[in-house]
């Protein structure tokens, strides 16, 4: 840590009664600092030496720390560099989580600024340190819980920004059973399965996902757009295959019959999956042919599908969280409540179809309509008959 002196960070001092361009200038200082010695901890020691000695008022050393957050990304990005899509998307998160989070705070600085005072007690000329410290702390909590709701909004995010290269989509999948040697634990291979399964449920929910982005923005139906769901069927059907062959294995291992039932419900659960991707993957299919056929939905119809999508989101996301889980009488209730309202919807929506016909609307378009509000509605359907096997769990 440098020792300094009123002489050599004489620019600093001079800038810091300009208001507002104090502080952008703190930002941009806090930045550059941390960017050249590639730590925030050290950036923020040396704002509080400053402070601490009393160069520095509190409005300018907190500019300068919401500055460092900005320049401790830079670890990130240049460790992201050069690795898998995941590592630079994760990267990116941190990049933006802070970014925003500066401007956030830039926008309530001064509320920012009160709220910190009023955790540490005294006059900040004495404790200004210890503001500076608590500002740290503040900061990154108050963002944390900002963001907290925003995860899954964050995540598609940074999949449209850094998208996914063909090179790197895993195209094999493979699940191995490993013989059992001296010591083994039937509870063991049973967890491995699981996890497994909670990977084919998070690739449906992609694929489902993707579908409803698809509903709500048709400039993303193009030949990628079909690509990837023919990859990720392709993947699921793999899955299926090598988690039931895994799951028949374990069959073989002395169990009591609640174990033995278990894996049934588990192998059924798995065969819902691999029927949900189907339907996901038809879907699509759907889509891409009424662009490329030039079927075009009436603005309504459009608007129709995308709470009727979110119906079946719900259906999905309830048995994704209690994928290995057992289903309580209640819950149950609540996953065939799911089960009603989209059946209803989608009613109504065919409903609706066929008087378009029967008033003269193109038939080509209305029954491919149709079909795509029907492979909708059997995604719900499959999400429901797992809910079904998971209240049979024992």
């Amino acid at each position: 840590i440098p020792h300094p002196t009123a002489d050599n960070v004489a620019f600093l001092t001079s800038v810091t009664n300009l208001g507002f361009v104090s502080r952008l200038i703190g930002v941009g200082a806090g930045l550059v600092i941390t960017l050249i010695i590639h730590s925030s901890s050290a950036a923020t020691a040396i704002i509080l030496t400053l402070s601490g000695k009393g160069l520095l008022p509190w409005e300018f050393a907190a500019a300068l720390v919401l500055g460092s957050n900005i320049g401790t990304t830079i670890d990130a990005v240049i460790v992201s560099i050069g690795t898998k899509v995941n590592a630079r998307r994760a990267a990116l998160v941190h990049v933006l989580f802070n970014i925003s989070g500066t401007v956030l705070a830039m926008c309530f600085f001064h509320p920012l600024l009160a709220f910190v005072d009023f955790l540490v007690p005294g006059p900040v000329e004495s404790s200004i340190t210890v503001h500076i410290a608590m500002l740290h702390t503040v900061f990154n909590v108050c963002c944390t819980l900002i963001f907290l709701p925003f995860t899954r909004h964050i995540a598609r995010l940074t999949e449209k920004l850094i998208p996914q290269k063909a090179s790197e989509i895993q195209q094999e999948y493979s699940f191995e059973f490993v013989e059992p040697g001296l010591r083994w634990n039937a509870e063991s291979y049973i967890i491995h399965a699981e996890k497994e399964i909670a990977d084919m449920i998070a690739l449906a929910l992609q694929m489902f996902m993707r579908l409803r982005e698809a509903l709500q923005d048709s400039r993303i139906i193009d030949d990628g757009f079909v690509d990837f769901f023919t990859q990720k069927e392709n993947y699921a059907d793999r899955m299926h295959e090598d988690i039931s062959r895994y799951l028949v294995r374990c069959l073989e291992f002395p169990m009591n019959r609640d174990f033995q039932t278990n894996i049934s419900i588990k192998l059924s659960i798995v065969g819902d999956l691999e029927n949900m991707a189907d339907d996901c993957f038809n879907a699509a299919l759907l889509l891409h042919r009424s662009k490329e056929k030039q079927m075009r939905f009436a603005q309504d119809d459009t608007e129709r599908l995308i709470p009727y999508a979110q119906l079946v989101q719900k259906s999905l996301d309830f048995v994704g969280t209690n994928i290995n889980g057992q289903l309580t009488p209640e819950q149950l209730v609540q996953a065939d409540a799911f089960e009603t309202e989209i059946d209803l919807v989608r009613k109504k929506l065919k409903k609706t179809a066929r008087k378009r016909i029967e008033r003269g609307a193109d038939v080509k378009s209305e029954l491919l309509y149709i079909d795509l509000v029907r492979n909708i509605e059997k995604i719900g359907d499959r999400a429901f008959s797992i809910a079904e096997s998971l209240a049979e769990t024992h």
